[in-house]
């Protein structure tokens, strides 16, 4: 029979470990308010509620995720804090340091966590279905310990799964951003905050450009509605790689819609249709439509390849209407190449030059 454990403050991450598995299939565990030293990953490998207003420190030295779900389902994980900083007290070798991961699982939902100081990545689901990320804060991810164009400094992840909806959240100077879909079909990403991303700090340590939300390698049924982004110092609003034709083969990330989000003051773009290399004969279909967007002063850093809303060579099918744009010293719309089958239709572009001051 399931049972509800409550684990007080100051106990191991053993003794965590120990009330999961004595709560049983469909069973709750409380953790009270207070601090919690976390040296192994707590594993949930079986129905399960984790909650409670109790904050979660990663341990010296201690590699690997503070929390996993794996091979289980209707697991609810609610209302922590986590603190991921690592102290490098040994060098950092496990590629899995992340704060939360979900794995081959399905019916998850994590929601109303506040994960700070992220080594690696925040949040990450891989080869799940039905996730529900909600509510949650995911701040200061800088992927320490990767390669410039590696995949950490990501606040949430989703990568190979099925049904995945990223909504409600805030987040705040993620080095490489705050969503990332990766190769999953219909992912929702709604509703969320993004603030201060892809920060100066990140282009000075040369890492690679690019959006605060972003989906490539393979996404479909995409979409992108209703969120905030503001203030990426070398950021992009919304990336969609259409493509990247040097690194994968396979499917192209098609059948989006990219609607009603506030996008200001990116250092690049608002919104990019992106494919790589950027000077590729070979069209790739898009099948998404922009649509009642507002976006402001997003080419911040004067690269006149990119405008408010940018689009690489050899991308055909797309629809950009009834988007609202003003830029300052920046193209409200850049469409580079033959972009076969596409319509632009009924925007409003306000294109004004920078103000210089001496």
């Amino acid at each position: 029979m399931p049972s509800h454990e409550t684990v007080h403050a100051g106990s191991s991450a053993a003794a965590i470990q120990g009330a999961i598995n004595t709560a049983g299939p469909g069973g709750h565990v409380t953790l009270a308010p207070g601090t919690y030293s976390i040296d192994r990953t707590l594993n949930i490998r079986q129905p399960l509620t984790l909650e409670g207003r109790a904050a979660l420190r990663r341990a010296p030295g201690f590699q690997g995720a503070l929390i996993g779900v794996f091979d289980t389902e209707d697991v609810d994980v609610l209302g922590l804090r986590l603190d991921d900083r690592y102290d490098f007290s040994t060098p950092l070798a496990d590629e899995n340091v992340f704060a939360i991961h979900v794995n081959n699982s399905r019916d998850v939902r994590i929601a109303g966590t506040k994960i700070e100081n992220i080594t690696r990545n925040g949040i990450v689901a891989g080869q799940s279905y039905d996730v529900r990320i909600q509510d949650n804060l995911v701040a200061d991810a800088k992927g320490v310990g990767q390669s410039v164009t590696g995949r950490g400094g990501i606040g949430i992840i989703a990568r190979g799964c099925h049904g995945v909806l990223i909504e409600g959240n805030t987040g705040r100077r993620n080095w490489r951003g705050t969503i990332y879909g990766h190769s999953t079909r219909g992912i929702i990403i709604r509703g969320n905050t993004c603030l201060d991303d892809h920060p100066k700090e990140s282009d000075e340590a040369g890492i690679e450009r690019g959006g605060p939300i972003g989906v490539s390698y393979g996404c479909t049924d995409y979409v992108i509605e209703g969120n905030y982004i503001d203030a990426a110092y070398a950021g992009q609003g919304i990336e969609i790689d259409v493509m990247e034709i040097t690194r994968v083969t396979g499917p192209a990330t098609q059948y989006g819609v990219i609607k009603g989000n506030t996008i200001v003051a990116q250092g690049y773009a608002g919104i990019t249709l992106y494919v790589e290399p950027k000077n590729s004969s070979e069209r790739k279909e898009a099948h998404v439509t922009i649509t009642g967007n507002v976006i402001r002063d997003c080419s911040l850093r004067g690269n006149t390849y990119y405008a408010a809303i940018t689009v690489f060579p050899g991308i055909t099918d797309y629809v950009v209407t009834a988007n609202a744009v003003r830029q300052r010293g920046g193209k409200g719309y850049a469409a580079h190449g033959q972009n076969y089958r596409s319509v632009v239709a009924d925007n409003r572009f306000d294109e004004r030059p920078l103000a210089i001051t001496t």
